[in-house]
């Protein structure tokens, strides 16, 4: 880039010689008509041999250096020739007006466009050429350097002082131009490498977006129910891949209808044994599209070949109704299958036998066991293949030989609130042993009853172990939908700057061009006749003027510094979510936790700049807490943007903004760190379930209620720490996160954690 610009700048500075030396020429005739001395024979007077060198010698210095300039512009050659042409008219010039001293000026004005080429190189055969004609005819020729007689050597010699010393600053102004040139075409190098990046993202992004799309649409083609998009008049808009084969099973059913038919209207025309059902339909669906009912689900039978099938049709409002017209979702289900079951299913419910053939043959574990000493009375199946003890041996034994390190007592105290009365059923996990020695989590339900007139205790326990796995990819999708909530404001976050950085080069590279025409203006000035200082000074202050010079002056400093505090905004943004995309471990890892806020907080910007301000009180002196970052890092993003939303909810988007509050303090065996809002509060009727799973009170498609259920398991079962809040309705709420600062053994919970906590 820095040898194109230098390039294109010595060929542009080629063609403005090219005409330069036109001019000259023609100058150099001029002098010679009026300046030049003309000779008289008697009465007949001829032009002065003055014209004809002014003809030739101006002639030969044009030609071949514009012939070059036209034709190989920006080589060495060129610039060469160029400047021994430019020196030579100078001395045809000083020549032609008989050595006056003003015609020396061509000497310094040429030194300065020869300056243009950004070339130190051509200075040196300038200055040879100069000094060598100002010495050789100020001391054989001086008339026609000097405009004197005598010899003129100390004359030359001054006048050649005069040359070096202007050739050094233009030298200098030389160096420090290609300096600045060079850096403008690494910006411009490092600018374009970030364009392309910039592209190549978007590109790979769209196309990621493009794959997303079609993956969907394969998923809708690929569900078995038959689906199908109303808009708000009840006409098709689009139909799924299993509507489609359907219809081409029942050709008279309407479900055969495709894309642009009136479905309401079609089901209010409906004749036959279906018109009833089919007007159902219809008045639902209106329910829907009028906004007074969330869900309408209707049962119908359909007799085709003598054969009869049930369907189950479900409707919908469409999430984001607005988008391309869409109002509400259909769908028919074969639930011929579960009508038949369920059938099925109350002939066996009187069957009391067949029903405690199914409890014993149960895949889960079923204890029954006396209250009085303990022991097993009825095991099932399940709990023999699940222990792998046979069922005599089992009925030997108590639940406690089936929990390693436990007693009769600390089980017996487990036991009381079901002694007491005080909950009629008893949740809780614990962790059993099988035959082989080896442990597996478990979901223990349990409850009192009598059994053949002996008071036992029923208890149904589920295995947990595969819900332990799905847990980790229950949270991955947690944070998979966070991250996918926040990307579009992530890259408007990227964008911002970005679209400040292109603004302030476009305007740098305006005053760049203003700032180069102004030298020019003013180079060009050194050519003007003689004029007063007075009329120099207006001169110039009228092309600065012209050039906007103050203004370019005064807001050039502040575009640069705002370029480049956009550049750090995109650079501490790719930061934080490089950080909070990070898979995590397994394994415990010594963290800072300011920083994982600090991430947190950048990456849920976009949530939250617009309703609500930041305040970060963090505590400095923090140390390091062993955790697991990529499980603090999702607790500390659901709470900031569960802060935000609360905000937004009591303030409205167009409302004053709230505050959030991010605090970390150092106690004696923990940290303590809150996340507090000034939102509308927690209302009491609904602090018991906030921790329970898919537990929201926000609008369907704006959360699913794993975000604080997912807290809690990550704070509390990973990290043995403590997740609380504080609430006061109509102030605001503030979560309080306590984690030790020493990783040790979890003890075994009496009650069900949050995330199990309605299993």
């Amino acid at each position: 880039l820095f040898t194109q610009s230098l390039r294109e700048l010595q060929a542009l500075t080629d063609r403005v010689f090219s005409f330069l030396l036109v001019a000259q020429w023609a100058a150099a005739i001029v002098c010679a008509l009026t300046l030049s001395p003309r000779a008289w024979v008697g009465s007949q007077s001829s032009p002065h041999i003055h014209l004809v060198v002014a003809l030739l010698v101006g002639g030969l210095l044009t030609v071949f250096p514009v012939w070059l300039a036209r034709n190989r512009s920006g080589e060495y050659l060129t610039r060469l020739v160029i400047t021994a042409a430019q020196m030579m008219f100078s001395a045809l010039l000083i020549h032609l007006m008989g050595g006056r001293i003003e015609a020396h000026f061509h000497i310094f004005g040429s030194l300065a466009l020869l300056s243009f080429y950004r070339d130190f190189r051509v200075f040196v055969p300038a200055v040879v050429l100069i000094l060598s004609d100002h010495l050789f005819r100020g001391v054989y020729w001086p008339q026609s350097v000097f405009g004197v007689s005598e010899p003129a050597l100390f004359e030359a010699l001054e006048h050649g002082g005069w040359v070096l010393f202007e050739t050094a600053f233009l030298v200098w102004g030389i160096a420090q131009s290609r300096d600045h040139l060079w850096r403008m075409a690494e910006l411009q190098a490092s600018l374009e490498e970030e364009r392309d990046t910039l592209e190549a993202r978007v590109e790979r992004r769209t196309e990621q977006l493009a794959e997303a799309r079609d993956y969907l649409a394969n998923v809708i083609d690929s569900l078995d129910a038959r689906v199908c998009i109303l808009d708000e008049r009840g006409v098709i808009l689009s139909t799924n891949a299993a509507w489609r084969r359907f219809g081409e099973r029942f050709a008279s059913d309407a479900m055969r209808l495709g894309e642009g038919v009136d479905y309401l209207r079609f089901c209010d025309e409906s004749t036959g044994s279906a018109a009833s059902d089919a007007r159902k339909l219809a008045a639902g669906l209106r329910e829907i599209m009028e906004g007074s009912d969330e869900c309408f689900v209707m049962e119908y039978p359909y007799r085709e070949a003598g054969q009869e099938f049930w369907y189950q049709v479900r409707a919908c409002p469409f999430a984001g109704a607005g988008a391309g017209g869409a109002a509400a979702v259909v769908a028919h289900v074969d639930v011929t299958d579960r009508v038949i079951a369920t059938k099925s299913s109350q002939e066996e419910a009187r069957r009391a036998a067949d029903l405690a053939q199914i409890v014993t043959e149960s895949p889960n574990e079923v204890y029954i066991f006396n209250q009085i000493d303990l022991r097993f009375v009825v095991v099932n199946e399940g709990s023999i293949r699940a222990t792998g003890y046979t069922r005599e041996e089992l009925l030997g034994m108590t639940p406690i030989d089936l929990k390693a390190d436990a007693d009769v007592r600390s089980f017996r105290q487990r036991l009381e609130p079901l002694v007491r009365d005080k909950v009629k059923v008893l949740d809780f996990q614990a962790t059993h042993c099988r035959k082989n020695g080896v442990s597996y989590p478990v979901q223990v339900s349990m409850h009192a009853a009598v059994f053949h007139s002996t008071p036992v205790y029923v208890a149904f326990v589920t295995d947990l172990t595969e819900v332990r796995r799905l847990e980790g990819r229950l949270a991955q999708s947690q944070k998979l939908e966070s991250i996918g909530q926040l990307a579009a404001g992530i890259a408007h976050e990227i964008n911002t700057p970005m679209q400040c950085v292109s603004n302030n080069v476009e305007f740098l590279q305006e005053c760049h061009q203003r700032l180069f025409d102004l030298v020019d203006r003013l180079v060009k000035t050194l050519d003007s006749p003689a004029r007063s200082w007075d009329d120099r000074k207006q001169s110039v202050r009228s092309l600065i003027d012209e050039s906007y010079y103050n203004r370019v002056a005064a807001m050039a400093p502040s575009a640069i510094n705002e370029a480049a505090e956009a550049s750090r905004r995109v650079i501490e943004i790719v930061r934080a979510m490089k950080v909070m995309s990070h898979p995590g471990t397994h394994d415990f890892v010594d963290s800072d936790l300011n920083d994982g806020i600090r991430n947190a907080a950048t990456i849920a910007r976009n949530r939250w700049k617009y309703v609500a301000e930041v305040e970060f009180d963090l505590d400095e002196a923090l140390p390091h807490v062993p955790v697991l970052p990529a499980e603090l890092n999702q607790v500390f993003l659901n709470l900031i943007v569960n802060a935000a939303d609360a905000i937004a909810e009591k303030n409205g988007e167009n409302g004053p903004l709230g505050v959030i509050t991010l605090r970390t303090r150092y106690e004696s065996e923990s940290v303590r760190i809150e996340i507090a809002d000034n939102g509308p509060g927690v209302p009491e009727a609904i602090r018991e379930r906030i921790f329970d799973p898919f537990f929201t009170t926000k609008d369907v498609g704006k959360g699913t209620g794993q975000g604080l259920a997912i807290s809690y398991d990550a704070v509390v079962n990973k990290h043995h720490g403590t997740i609380d809040f504080v609430s006061t309705v109509g102030e605001g709420t503030t979560f309080v996160v306590c984690l030790p600062l020493s990783v040790e053994a979890p003890e075994e919970s009496t009650e069900a954690p949050a995330l199990f906590s309605e299993a």
